[in-house]
């Protein structure tokens, strides 16, 4: 993955720990242990001979989440090219208990796909969503290929998008 060092940078600068990733090319499972004390964890789907890895979501973890992560058992699960999930525990202010963030990553098909597979796409995103649970704190994020601009027509959900 390209760019991965100025990611590691920036994250560093603004003090974000956790970042979601998609369109990372990758072949199956990787991860990457930064001499910054980040860890790059991406996956996708095995490649045609002779042309690079397709779809891919992953995480880039900050110095603290992978600490915690790696003493949590890494609890990585890479569902397919176009999901991933992440179980961390994290320690919040005033609580003794850590509590389990849930992460999804998703990369949902484009427009130019079947309405089958985008709609397969969401059935597995809601079942994803579904599988949070009791006491967790779920984010989902990442790339729904969502078309902006003003349109008219029935096809959309209020008059700016598509």
């Amino acid at each position: 993955m390209e760019g991965k060092e100025e990611l590691a940078q920036r994250m560093m600068k603004e003090g974000i720990e956790i970042v979601m990733l998609t369109e990372t090319w990758t072949e199956s499972v990787e991860q990457e242990k930064m001499k910054s004390g980040h860890l790059l964890i991406t996956s996708g789907i095995t490649r045609r001979p002779g042309i690079r890895g397709q779809q891919g979501v992953g995480f880039m973890l900050g110095p603290k989440a992978a600490k915690a992560y790696d003493e949590s058992g890494r609890k990585f699960e890479m569902i397919s090219g176009r999901f991933a999930t992440l179980r961390i525990p994290m320690r919040r202010p005033g609580k003794k208990k850590p509590t389990n963030l849930y992460l999804v990553v998703a990369y949902s098909p484009h427009s130019g796909h079947s309405l089958e597979e985008r709609t397969a796409f969401l059935d597995k995103l809601d079942g994803l969503l579904q599988a949070k649970q009791g006491g967790e704190v779920m984010i989902c994020g990442g790339d729904f290929n969502a078309g902006i601009g003003k349109v008219d027509g029935d096809e959309v959900a209020g008059p700016y998008g598509q």
